[in-house]
């Protein structure tokens, strides 16, 4: 325990070397990296770090919890398909290493919206590794998909695009179409729309690739972003989780762990993917998907 207490307290090495989570080594342009992957809050404890230099360097991926999938509900008034969850938002950085334990807290899935027409799904939990309050990374959890006549969420300050709404019309007297959520630094969720005379048809949530808002012509959602600090190949995280349609088409999740969206014949939506912050699938005449919880990757050279 004395060795152990003296590299907490200062200690000096020719590479970092840390504990917490999943460790991975790879190459890379040359390079050897050891990554550690963190599904579930814990400390990331760096032991002992070089004093500078490019072995010296931390570099931090994070994504929040994915927005859960609305609610449709069932009625006659064409309600019955709801919105899909918006993805996390992903956030990336890099520090010098310091001996020392840095907090890490793994974002939780929002909630799957049940079938009301009152109630939204819930949003995201934020993914958050504290660098001692300097340079902390936030990745934002992601807006719910909307359900029954409620308007998908929009996400908290630099969180993903919002849920896209749920659709209600005739033959109740009225129509309505409700809005997809906005975005921090993901897609936008998109408005729900009418399509071959059915009001049914909830819209897909927006995915995590800035700009990148799912089709207005169909329920998938929004497609995700590509990062490489896990294993040194591109792993595809925060997919928008798709809109409830009537028939088994245009309600895929988007890539990156979205939820697929219910559909007549199967209502539930389907869960975003856990560690990949994918939003849950809205649910068709019943409750949506849960979102997918989000992720912290940590890698530096060793070599």
């Amino acid at each position: 325990m004395a060795g152990v207490h003296s590299v907490l307290t200062g200690g000096a090495s020719s590479i970092i070397v840390a504990s917490g989570g999943t460790t991975q080594e790879y190459e890379l342009n040359g390079a050897t990296y050891r990554s550690h992957t963190i599904t579930s809050s814990e400390n990331f404890n760096i032991l002992s770090a070089p004093g500078g230099g490019p072995f010296n360097q931390v570099e931090v991926f994070a994504i929040g919890g994915g927005g859960g999938g609305g609610g449709g509900y069932n009625t006659n008034c064409g309600e019955r398909g709801a919105g899909g969850g918006a993805s996390g938002c992903f956030a990336t950085g890099s520090f010098e290493a310091i001996p020392r334990s840095y907090q890490v807290v793994v974002g939780s899935g929002g909630a799957r919206g049940s079938a009301s027409t009152t109630t939204r799904a819930g949003t995201g939990g934020n993914t958050v590794f504290d660098n001692n309050g300097s340079n902390t990374i936030v990745g934002s959890g992601g807006g719910g998909g909307g359900s029954g006549r409620n308007a998908g969420q929009s996400s908290g300050a630099n969180g993903s695009g919002g849920g896209g709404g749920a659709r209600s019309t005739s033959p109740c007297g009225f129509t309505f179409s409700s809005s997809g959520g906005t975005r921090g630094c993901g897609g936008n969720g998109s408005a729900s729309f009418t399509a071959g005379g059915s009001g049914n048809n909830g819209a897909g949530g927006g995915g995590g690739a800035v700009g990148n808002a799912p089709s207005l012509n169909d329920g998938k959602g929004g497609s995700g972003v590509s990062n490489n600090f896990r294993t040194g190949s591109n792993i595809v995280y925060g997919g928008g989780g798709g809109g409830a349609w009537f028939g088994e088409f245009n309600n895929n999740g988007g890539s990156g762990g979205g939820g697929m969206a219910g559909y007549s014949g199967s209502g539930t939506g389907r869960n975003g993917v856990n560690g990949l912050g994918g939003g849950g699938g809205g649910g068709w005449a019943t409750s949506g998907g849960v979102g997918g919880s989000g992720i912290v990757v940590i890698r530096y050279r060793i070599a």
